[in-house]
């Protein structure tokens, strides 16, 4: 074990100086730098991952046969649920595990998904979505808020901050519309980043109180930006909207320019491949990603769990090199209606199933026992939360997500527990861990079943 891992430090610090350069002037040199990056990544999984050395040598292949991104359909795609169960293969083996810091996902799948890396890996991916940010516009001396589940929520200041640079302030995601609201008048961000339906929730408030927010930027990641949620936050923040594509595990995937219709792909920093049912190259179909930048756990080939589709290559009224996404679906997590006209987004109504971390003092973990999940609006007032429970999903542990509910909300929605062995969706419906009421009457109007949300398992 090197506990400096020498080869991760030096091929990471390559690639964030990289990124500080001015971008590729043309596509040609894009892709130079890419297939460069790529090349890389490959010799390192190769000498330092066991489960991809175990899958060259079952291919025949060896890291110097993927000469460029349209190779990498020689190697299998990565499922979300294969990385978890062969995490430990997955690390390099250059890394000290004890300098590993722990992180998961939101959750936004049902199921967090847990992910080691370095505290440089950890400072690249804030550069690199700094970055993003600045090709959105924002002034690294502006304040940003952000608003996140309360794990994700830092109490420490990263060095830069303490310089004035890309000033942050965390909001939690559960507090309700209006303590939101409240805190982002007295804040008065200069951008504000959320996710599309926590957007959704503050638009909507805004609307039905007929008040305003003044806040010049916003920034939607992690799920679906519809367009009556991008009109409604720019009338009532009066604010210039830009959608972000990525995930915590890739960093920052892609972003609007503003030029036109669709995302360009920071395609220096991942590679995004579309496949259809069959795993083939396809115009349009699910996103596959390989992180050129990320050594503790390499990811090639990951399939984040979304579809896009690939722009038709017409003029696309801006001169960057980058390839452009369309038709991004994201997580179609979006707030929910209750009973007294205000809508929630599914962070706040899935609070219940936090607790304390034990581990990390100050921040939330799920409840346990909680392997997957995913609520069902039944009725305005009725919801239903089926788990998929592991060994420690006690009845002491289902009823403290009871009482949690129930001190929430009080009376106002009940919830009811239903374990079932998995959580399925229609066919050519991707997973969503909320399911509202217009969710289904959405899907209905598409031609879907939805039996499958309500029937009883």
């Amino acid at each position: 074990m090197i506990g400096f891992h020498t080869t991760l430090t030096y091929d990471l610090m390559k690639s964030i100086f990289g990124s500080l350069r001015h971008s590729p002037v043309t596509a040609k040199q894009l892709a130079a730098r890419q297939t460069s990056r790529l090349q890389c990544l490959l010799r390192y999984a190769y000498r330092y991952s066991p489960y991809y050395r175990m899958l060259f040598e079952q291919r025949g292949l060896h890291p110097s046969d993927i000469r460029t991104t349209a190779d990498l359909t020689r190697l299998p795609i990565l499922e979300r649920h294969v990385a978890r169960e062969r995490m430990d293969e997955l690390i390099s083996t250059e890394v000290n595990p004890r300098l590993l810091l722990p992180r998961t996902t939101s959750g936004s799948s049902g199921a967090p998904f847990p992910f080691p890396e370095t505290a440089l890996e950890l400072f690249a991916s804030n550069l690199f979505w700094a970055r993003c940010y600045m090709d959105c516009g924002y002034q690294p001396l502006s304040r940003q808020v952000k608003i996140v589940l309360p794990s994700q929520i830092r109490e420490r200041r990263r060095a830069w901050e303490r310089f004035g640079l890309f000033r942050r302030i965390y909001l939690d995601a559960t507090l309700s519309p209006d303590e939101k609201i409240e805190r982002l008048r007295k804040l008065e961000p200069a951008l504000l980043v959320a996710w599309g339906n926590i957007l959704d929730e503050i638009g909507w408030r805004l609307e039905d109180t007929n008040s305003h927010l003044d806040i010049p930027g916003v920034c939607s990641t992690a799920s679906a930006l519809w367009p009556d949620t991008r009109r409604r936050v720019e009338q009532r923040m009066g604010a210039r909207v830009f959608d972000l594509y990525g995930a915590v595990e890739t960093g920052p995937a892609a972003w609007e320019c503003g030029h036109h219709e669709g995302f360009h792909v920071h395609s220096d920093l991942v590679v995004v491949e579309i496949v259809d049912d069959e795993g083939r190259p396809a115009r349009h179909g699910r996103l596959v990603c390989t992180v050129l930048w990320r050594r503790s756990l390499p990811l090639i080939r990951y399939a984040i769990g979304d579809t896009g589709e690939w722009a038709d290559g017409s003029d696309q009224g801006c001169n960057l090199p980058y390839p452009v996404l369309r038709a991004l679906t994201g997580r179609e997590t979006e707030s929910v209606r209750l009973p007294n006209g205000i809508r929630v987004s599914p962070f706040t109504l899935r609070n219940a199933l936090y607790e304390r971390s034990p581990d990390r003092p100050g921040q939330l973990t799920y409840k346990p026992g909680i392997k997957q999940f995913q609520m069902v609006q039944e009725t305005p007032s009725d919801f239903r939360l089926r788990i998929v429970p592991g060994s420690e999903f006690t009845p002491e542990v289902e009823r403290s997500v009871l009482d949690a509910f129930h001190r929430q909300f009080g009376g106002a929605i009940r919830l009811r527990v239903v374990r079932v062995e998995r959580i399925a969706s229609p066919p050519g419906v991707k997973f969503s861990p909320m399911i509202s009421l217009e969710y289904i009457e959405r899907m209905k109007a598409r031609g879907v079943e939805t039996d499958v949300f309500t029937r009883a398992p």
